[in-house]
């Protein structure tokens, strides 16, 4: 709980940060902006370790095959990736660029999940 009200304060500090300086240098205020959210990715990263052995562990008591929870741990990976960058683009006014990045992610866990469907189709043809 404590390590998320730092997380807190580092995004509202960040926030003031960039909104004082954003009246005389907006360029500043989405570099304080963006030095706010690399603060705070970054102490979060310590929590990637403790979710992918969690997610190793369901995929063994599911059953699952290990190259399927990675594609799906992938796929989550662009998609938060994708949002990340999405908002960085947003918060620097290019919503257009956004919007470009949004579907090259859309493309990109579309094309990860591709393998796991032909082998859903193989598994499906052989029970016919």
């Amino acid at each position: 709980m404590a390590d998320f009200a730092k997380l807190t304060a580092i995004s509202i500090l960040g926030m003031i940060l960039a909104v004082t300086v954003r009246r005389q240098s907006p360029e500043l205020a989405i570099l304080t902006s963006l030095a706010a959210g690399i603060c705070i990715l970054t102490a979060s990263l310590r929590y990637v370790d403790t979710v992918m052995r969690f997610w190793e562990d369901l995929g063994r008591i599911a059953g699952m095959d290990g190259r399927l929870s990675g594609v799906l741990m992938k796929s989550v990976a662009v998609a938060l990736l994708t949002q990340l960058g999405a908002q960085i683009c947003r918060d620097g006014g290019e919503g257009a660029l956004a919007s470009k990045l949004e579907l090259a992610g859309s493309g990109a866990c579309i094309v990860l999940v591709l393998p796991m469907l032909a082998q859903v189709l193989e598994t499906v043809a052989e029970l016919l």
